[in-house]
Protein backbone atom coordinates (compact mmCIF):
# COMPACT_ATOMS: atom_id res chain seq x y z
CA UNK A 1 0.00 0.00 0.00
CA UNK A 2 1.50 3.76 -1.10
CA UNK A 3 0.82 5.18 2.33
CA UNK A 4 2.39 8.69 1.47
CA UNK A 5 0.34 8.49 -2.07
CA UNK A 6 -3.11 8.14 -0.42
CA UNK A 7 -2.29 10.76 2.36
CA UNK A 8 -1.38 13.50 -0.34
CA UNK A 9 -5.14 12.45 -1.57
CA UNK A 10 -6.63 13.08 1.89
CA UNK A 11 -4.79 15.96 2.66
CA UNK A 12 -5.91 17.55 -0.74
CA UNK A 13 -9.73 16.54 -0.13
CA UNK A 14 -9.57 18.09 3.39
CA UNK A 15 -8.09 21.38 2.49
CA UNK A 16 -11.58 21.91 0.28
CA UNK A 17 -13.43 22.01 3.82
CA UNK A 18 -13.52 25.57 5.43
CA UNK A 19 -11.84 26.01 8.97
CA UNK A 20 -14.76 27.49 11.09
CA UNK A 21 -17.61 25.00 11.52
CA UNK A 22 -20.88 26.25 9.97
CA UNK A 23 -23.75 26.23 11.95
CA UNK A 24 -26.62 27.17 9.82
CA UNK A 25 -28.81 25.57 7.48
CA UNK A 26 -27.14 24.27 4.37
CA UNK A 27 -28.22 26.00 0.88
CA UNK A 28 -29.51 22.70 -0.50
CA UNK A 29 -31.30 21.40 2.61
CA UNK A 30 -33.15 24.81 3.11
CA UNK A 31 -33.67 24.66 -0.04
CA UNK A 32 -36.05 21.14 -0.37
CA UNK A 33 -37.54 21.89 3.24
CA UNK A 34 -38.35 25.30 1.89
CA UNK A 35 -39.96 23.60 -1.27
CA UNK A 36 -41.79 20.48 0.84
CA UNK A 37 -43.45 23.19 3.17
CA UNK A 38 -44.50 24.99 0.07
CA UNK A 39 -46.23 21.91 -1.25
CA UNK A 40 -48.08 21.05 2.09
CA UNK A 41 -49.07 24.21 2.17
CA UNK A 42 -51.15 24.63 -1.48
CA UNK A 43 -52.18 20.76 -0.39
CA UNK A 44 -53.89 22.18 2.59
CA UNK A 45 -55.22 24.77 0.79
CA UNK A 46 -56.84 22.94 -1.78
CA UNK A 47 -57.88 20.28 0.63
CA UNK A 48 -59.70 23.10 2.02
CA UNK A 49 -61.30 24.37 -0.94
CA UNK A 50 -62.73 20.79 -1.96
CA UNK A 51 -63.96 21.02 1.44
CA UNK A 52 -66.09 23.93 1.41
CA UNK A 53 -68.81 22.25 -1.30
CA UNK A 54 -68.58 19.34 0.35
CA UNK A 55 -69.11 20.34 3.71
CA UNK A 56 -71.96 22.82 2.91
CA UNK A 57 -73.89 20.07 1.07
CA UNK A 58 -73.26 17.53 4.28
CA UNK A 59 -74.94 20.69 6.16
CA UNK A 60 -77.16 21.27 3.33
CA UNK A 61 -78.13 17.26 3.88
CA UNK A 62 -78.24 16.53 7.46
CA UNK A 63 -80.50 19.99 7.76
CA UNK A 64 -83.04 19.10 5.25
CA UNK A 65 -83.08 15.13 6.13
CA UNK A 66 -84.00 15.98 9.51
CA UNK A 67 -85.91 18.64 8.64
CA UNK A 68 -87.88 15.80 7.08
CA UNK A 69 -87.61 13.27 9.68
CA UNK A 70 -88.99 15.89 11.96
CA UNK A 71 -92.40 16.05 9.92
CA UNK A 72 -92.76 13.17 9.53
CA UNK A 73 -92.75 12.01 13.60
CA UNK A 74 -94.39 15.59 13.77
CA UNK A 75 -97.01 14.23 11.46
CA UNK A 76 -97.61 10.55 13.22
CA UNK A 77 -96.92 12.16 16.52
CA UNK A 78 -100.13 12.42 18.91
CA UNK A 79 -101.29 12.62 22.49
CA UNK A 80 -103.28 9.69 23.11
CA UNK A 81 -105.42 9.42 25.83
CA UNK A 82 -105.96 5.44 26.63
CA UNK A 83 -109.01 4.42 29.24
CA UNK A 84 -108.84 0.59 30.13
CA UNK A 85 -111.82 -1.56 30.42
CA UNK A 86 -113.32 -1.17 33.98
CA UNK A 87 -112.55 2.51 33.94
CA UNK A 88 -113.65 5.89 32.93
CA UNK A 89 -112.01 9.29 32.40
CA UNK A 90 -112.66 12.98 32.17
CA UNK A 91 -110.30 15.60 30.22
CA UNK A 92 -110.03 19.12 28.71
CA UNK A 93 -108.89 19.32 25.80
CA UNK A 94 -106.52 22.08 24.43
CA UNK A 95 -109.38 24.87 22.96
CA UNK A 96 -111.56 24.17 26.30
CA UNK A 97 -113.57 21.32 24.97
CA UNK A 98 -114.78 18.91 27.73
CA UNK A 99 -114.33 15.23 26.79
CA UNK A 100 -115.51 11.92 29.21
CA UNK A 101 -114.28 8.70 27.81
CA UNK A 102 -115.86 5.40 28.85
CA UNK A 103 -114.09 2.45 29.36
CA UNK A 104 -112.14 0.57 26.36
CA UNK A 105 -111.87 4.04 24.75
CA UNK A 106 -108.56 5.89 23.09
CA UNK A 107 -108.68 9.29 21.92
CA UNK A 108 -105.88 10.61 19.88
CA UNK A 109 -104.74 14.31 19.33
CA UNK A 110 -102.78 15.83 16.74
CA UNK A 111 -99.61 18.17 17.76
CA UNK A 112 -101.15 20.91 15.56
CA UNK A 113 -104.34 20.90 17.42
CA UNK A 114 -104.16 24.50 17.97
CA UNK A 115 -104.21 25.22 14.20
CA UNK A 116 -106.53 22.39 13.40
CA UNK A 117 -108.94 20.82 16.01
CA UNK A 118 -108.90 17.70 14.86
CA UNK A 119 -108.87 14.40 16.57
CA UNK A 120 -109.52 10.55 16.30
CA UNK A 121 -111.41 8.15 19.05
CA UNK A 122 -111.87 4.92 18.59
CA UNK A 123 -114.61 3.74 21.90
CA UNK A 124 -117.27 6.16 22.88
CA UNK A 125 -116.94 9.51 24.40
CA UNK A 126 -119.32 12.35 25.35
CA UNK A 127 -118.19 15.73 23.68
CA UNK A 128 -119.14 19.51 25.00
CA UNK A 129 -116.91 21.20 22.14
CA UNK A 130 -115.92 25.20 22.47
CA UNK A 131 -117.71 26.71 20.02
CA UNK A 132 -115.36 28.18 17.51
CA UNK A 133 -117.27 29.11 14.00
CA UNK A 134 -113.78 29.44 12.29
CA UNK A 135 -112.21 26.82 13.43
CA UNK A 136 -114.68 23.57 13.09
CA UNK A 137 -114.09 20.92 15.49
CA UNK A 138 -113.08 17.19 13.66
CA UNK A 139 -113.37 13.75 14.75
CA UNK A 140 -112.43 10.85 12.80
CA UNK A 141 -113.29 7.19 13.30
CA UNK A 142 -112.98 3.39 12.55
CA UNK A 143 -115.89 3.32 10.70
CA UNK A 144 -114.52 5.79 7.90
CA UNK A 145 -116.88 8.59 8.78
CA UNK A 146 -115.48 12.28 10.11
CA UNK A 147 -117.63 13.89 11.88
CA UNK A 148 -117.46 17.66 11.99
CA UNK A 149 -118.52 20.16 14.90
CA UNK A 150 -118.93 23.76 15.51
CA UNK A 151 -119.96 24.19 18.73
CA UNK A 152 -122.49 21.39 20.35
CA UNK A 153 -122.81 18.61 22.88
CA UNK A 154 -123.43 15.20 22.13
CA UNK A 155 -122.21 11.31 22.79
CA UNK A 156 -120.67 9.47 20.40
CA UNK A 157 -119.88 5.48 20.32
CA UNK A 158 -117.85 4.09 17.15
CA UNK A 159 -115.47 1.44 18.51
CA UNK A 160 -113.12 -0.19 15.85
CA UNK A 161 -114.68 -3.96 16.44
CA UNK A 162 -118.41 -2.41 15.99
CA UNK A 163 -119.28 -1.53 11.85
CA UNK A 164 -121.61 1.16 13.26
CA UNK A 165 -121.65 3.95 14.26
CA UNK A 166 -124.00 6.16 16.76
CA UNK A 167 -124.08 9.47 17.28
CA UNK A 168 -127.04 11.05 20.12
CA UNK A 169 -127.25 14.90 19.79
CA UNK A 170 -128.34 16.92 22.91
CA UNK A 171 -127.96 20.65 21.43
CA UNK A 172 -126.08 22.05 18.25
CA UNK A 173 -125.16 20.97 15.14
CA UNK A 174 -123.19 18.40 13.32
CA UNK A 175 -122.10 16.77 9.88
CA UNK A 176 -121.28 13.56 9.29
CA UNK A 177 -118.82 13.56 6.35
CA UNK A 178 -117.48 10.40 4.15
CA UNK A 179 -114.64 12.43 2.65
CA UNK A 180 -115.76 15.28 1.28
CA UNK A 181 -119.37 14.12 1.05
CA UNK A 182 -121.53 14.89 3.18
CA UNK A 183 -123.43 12.36 4.37
CA UNK A 184 -125.99 13.59 7.01
CA UNK A 185 -126.66 16.63 8.63
CA UNK A 186 -127.96 16.78 12.46
CA UNK A 187 -129.47 19.71 14.39
CA UNK A 188 -131.26 20.06 17.71
CA UNK A 189 -132.01 17.05 19.53
CA UNK A 190 -131.96 13.74 17.44
CA UNK A 191 -129.64 10.91 17.26
CA UNK A 192 -128.40 8.83 13.86
CA UNK A 193 -126.77 5.36 13.59
CA UNK A 194 -124.84 4.97 10.50
CA UNK A 195 -123.35 1.55 9.08
CA UNK A 196 -121.24 0.97 5.79
CA UNK A 197 -121.77 5.12 5.24
CA UNK A 198 -125.97 4.22 5.00
CA UNK A 199 -127.71 6.07 7.62
CA UNK A 200 -129.71 2.67 9.53
CA UNK A 201 -131.82 4.42 11.67
CA UNK A 202 -133.04 7.70 13.37
CA UNK A 203 -135.13 9.69 15.36
CA UNK A 204 -135.34 11.61 18.83
CA UNK A 205 -132.46 11.44 21.19
CA UNK A 206 -133.16 8.67 23.98
CA UNK A 207 -132.03 9.65 27.53
CA UNK A 208 -130.16 6.18 27.87
CA UNK A 209 -127.67 6.66 25.17
CA UNK A 210 -125.44 8.84 27.85
CA UNK A 211 -126.27 6.73 30.61
CA UNK A 212 -123.22 5.54 30.65
CA UNK A 213 -122.15 9.19 31.72
CA UNK A 214 -123.98 8.76 35.26
CA UNK A 215 -122.78 5.45 36.24
CA UNK A 216 -125.55 3.41 34.55
CA UNK A 217 -125.16 0.34 32.06
CA UNK A 218 -128.30 0.12 30.08
CA UNK A 219 -129.68 -2.18 27.43
CA UNK A 220 -132.81 -1.95 25.95
CA UNK A 221 -133.70 -4.99 23.62
CA UNK A 222 -129.95 -4.83 22.85
CA UNK A 223 -128.47 -8.12 20.83
CA UNK A 224 -126.51 -10.42 22.94
CA UNK A 225 -122.86 -10.20 21.31
CA UNK A 226 -122.81 -5.81 22.21
CA UNK A 227 -124.19 -6.93 25.36
CA UNK A 228 -121.08 -9.01 25.82
CA UNK A 229 -118.96 -6.73 24.38
CA UNK A 230 -120.34 -3.40 26.74
CA UNK A 231 -119.81 -5.79 30.34
CA UNK A 232 -116.48 -6.65 29.10
CA UNK A 233 -115.38 -2.87 28.95
CA UNK A 234 -118.06 -1.69 31.93
CA UNK A 235 -116.62 -4.50 34.33
CA UNK A 236 -113.14 -5.14 32.70
CA UNK A 237 -113.96 -8.80 32.73
CA UNK A 238 -113.14 -11.23 29.70
CA UNK A 239 -116.55 -13.58 28.38
CA UNK A 240 -115.94 -16.12 26.39
CA UNK A 241 -118.80 -18.31 24.80
CA UNK A 242 -119.38 -21.45 23.99
CA UNK A 243 -122.41 -22.02 22.24
CA UNK A 244 -122.34 -19.61 19.13
CA UNK A 245 -126.76 -19.69 19.29
CA UNK A 246 -125.99 -17.16 22.32
CA UNK A 247 -125.58 -14.54 20.20
CA UNK A 248 -129.26 -15.37 19.04
CA UNK A 249 -131.07 -13.63 22.01
CA UNK A 250 -131.13 -9.85 23.57
CA UNK A 251 -131.51 -8.35 26.62
CA UNK A 252 -133.16 -5.54 28.34
CA UNK A 253 -131.90 -4.12 31.79
CA UNK A 254 -130.38 -1.47 34.03
CA UNK A 255 -127.62 -1.57 36.09
CA UNK A 256 -125.68 0.91 38.66
CA UNK A 257 -124.04 -0.37 40.98
CA UNK A 258 -124.45 -4.33 40.98
CA UNK A 259 -120.88 -6.48 40.59
CA UNK A 260 -120.81 -8.56 36.99
CA UNK A 261 -121.99 -11.57 38.75
CA UNK A 262 -125.36 -10.53 39.63
CA UNK A 263 -125.17 -8.98 36.31
CA UNK A 264 -124.70 -12.41 34.79
CA UNK A 265 -127.40 -13.53 37.31
CA UNK A 266 -130.12 -11.88 36.17
CA UNK A 267 -128.69 -13.06 32.47
CA UNK A 268 -129.37 -16.54 33.20
CA UNK A 269 -132.62 -16.07 34.46
CA UNK A 270 -133.84 -13.80 31.65
CA UNK A 271 -131.79 -14.91 28.69
CA UNK A 272 -131.91 -18.76 29.74
CA UNK A 273 -127.71 -19.05 29.99
CA UNK A 274 -125.64 -20.74 32.31
CA UNK A 275 -122.19 -19.01 33.22
CA UNK A 276 -119.23 -20.00 35.21
CA UNK A 277 -116.51 -17.36 36.82
CA UNK A 278 -112.77 -17.79 37.35
CA UNK A 279 -111.58 -14.61 38.51
CA UNK A 280 -111.97 -12.15 35.93
CA UNK A 281 -112.77 -14.79 33.40
CA UNK A 282 -116.42 -15.62 32.40
CA UNK A 283 -117.43 -18.38 30.33
CA UNK A 284 -121.38 -18.55 29.22
CA UNK A 285 -123.31 -21.28 27.77
CA UNK A 286 -126.68 -22.36 26.50
CA UNK A 287 -128.52 -23.85 29.54
CA UNK A 288 -128.74 -27.96 29.09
Amino acid sequence: MDIKRISEKNRKVFEGFPNQLYLGQMPKTKQRKSSFRLIWRNIQIAAAILAIPFGVYTIWDLYFSSEQNIVEEQQFYSRNYIVNNGVKSELMLPDSTMVMLNSGSKLLISDDFEMRREISLSGEAYFKVKADEFNPFYINTAQGITVKVLGTEFNLTCYDEQPELKLSLIRGNVELLKGKRKIYTMSGSEQVSIRNDFVCSEGAVDSLSSAWTRGKLVFNNTPMREVFSKIERWYGVQISVEDASVYDSSFTGEFESEGFDSLFSLLSITSDLSYTIDGNKVTVREKS
